[in-house]
């Protein structure tokens, strides 16, 4: 079995928690987040950002381009084809078609994922619930997927 290096062991406790508020904050205002503003957001208050958020970039887990920040990975600022509705309501856009699916473990919830192929553009739905694969449309779709133990910056890859 292929196991994968979980994201959150690159990430010490401060970083894993601030990363995971700068993506719901990112969800919620549904737009890029602008880096000047972080100090203005309350859940914010209790971090070092002095320290985690340069930390998120040199660890891949965060890119940001002239003071916005896009990505706080799997999380996308930007549209990309790759929607989830998370259980609670919220949507985002996913990176890529794993990280869509990586949803559900990231935000500890159900999800729902609507997406297209990467080489024919055919419409893909997906429900995950409980942890497994619930619905697929079409039900015979599969996934293409590569080691990603072999590098180390995975967006190269989706």
């Amino acid at each position: 079995m292929l196991a994968v290096d979980r994201l959150s062991h690159r990430l010490d406790h401060e970083e894993n928690k601030l990363r995971l508020e700068l993506m719901n904050l990112m969800i919620d205002h549904g737009q890029p987040l602008q880096e000047t503003d972080l100090c203005r957001f309350p859940e914010l208050a209790s971090f070092d950002l002095e320290r985690s958020y340069p930390a998120l970039i040199d660890k891949q887990m965060l890119v940001s381009d002239a003071g916005k920040i896009l990505f706080v990975y799997p999380v996308s600022a930007l549209p990309t084809r790759h929607r989830v509705r998370l259980a609670d309501g919220r949507g985002l856009h996913a990176m890529c078609a794993i990280d869509a699916m990586g949803a559900a473990y990231t935000f500890r919830q159900d999800v729902s994922i609507r997406s297209s192929c990467s080489e024919c553009a055919e419409p893909i739905e997906l429900a995950i619930r409980d942890g497994d694969l619930a619905a697929l449309q079409p039900a015979d779709g599969r996934i293409l997927h590569v080691d990603l133990n072999r590098v180390s910056d995975w967006s190269e890859n989706c």
